[in-house]
């Protein structure tokens, strides 16, 4: 990928910090870079390099990361409400407490990062990769992850009222006092599960896939929990 710090001055200017709005930086490589509550509302950043930057407290609402890189990166705090990040690379991204309400993560690489805390209301993962996940007391409300692979991931104290889990894999996912309430689990894989203590009023649980999984109240079972 080229490196833009020499041809285009916004690159520059969000290496130091300044602020870039609705700016087109697709394609520009940035990897490393000190973005530290950077103001990058609705900024073009499609196939743009963030490997390893730091973008805590940032500011990127709005803004446009499709198949982005942003593997390793720090968004601890960052603000990506709406944010478009289909078919983006965030393996071991650093997401804590960031705010995702109703961004586009389709198909979008989040395996191994640490999004605790963060807000993904009515956010779109279908077929989002988000194995091994960390999402402890996340506050995914009505969020549409129909087909998501959740593989191992955990999801204890989370707020998944109302979520679109229709034929996610949730093989080995922790979900101890999750709030599934009126989820759609219809066609989850729940192979190894544990839903100790969780709130399943109103979910759809047809089809579900049952093996060795824990029921709310600490039972194990291969033929399904009572809701």
């Amino acid at each position: 990928m080229r490196n833009l710090f020499s041809k285009n001055e916004n690159a520059r200017a969000m290496r130091y910090g300044s602020h870039v709005i609705g700016e087109d930086l697709k394609g520009a490589y940035l990897t490393g870079t000190y973005l530290i509550r950077a103001i990058l509302t609705g900024a073009y950043l499609t196939r743009t390099n963030l490997s390893g930057a730091n973008l805590s407290g940032a500011n990127l609402s709005g803004a446009t990361l499709n198949k982005a890189t942003l593997t390793a990166a720090y968004l601890t705090g960052a603000d990506l409400t709406g944010a478009k990040l289909r078919g983006a690379h965030l393996r071991g991204a650093h997401l804590r407490g960031a705010y995702l309400r109703g961004a586009f993560l389709i198909r979008t690489n989040l395996a191994g990062t640490d999004l605790s805390g963060a807000t993904l209301s009515t956010a779109i993962l279908t077929d989002a990769d988000l194995e091994g996940a960390v999402l402890i007391d996340a506050k995914m409300l009505d969020a549409k992850m129909r087909g998501a692979t959740l593989t191992g991931a955990n999801l204890s104290g989370a707020d998944l009222t109302g979520a679109n889990l229709v034929g996610a894999d949730l093989t080995c996912v922790d979900l101890t006092c999750v709030d599934l309430t009126r989820a759609n689990l219809r066609g989850a894989n729940l192979t190894g599960a544990n839903l100790t203590g969780a709130n399943l009023t109103g979910a759809n649980l047809t089809a579900i896939k049952w093996s060795n999984t824990t029921c709310p109240d600490g039972t194990i079972t291969n033929t399904g929990c009572p809701n």
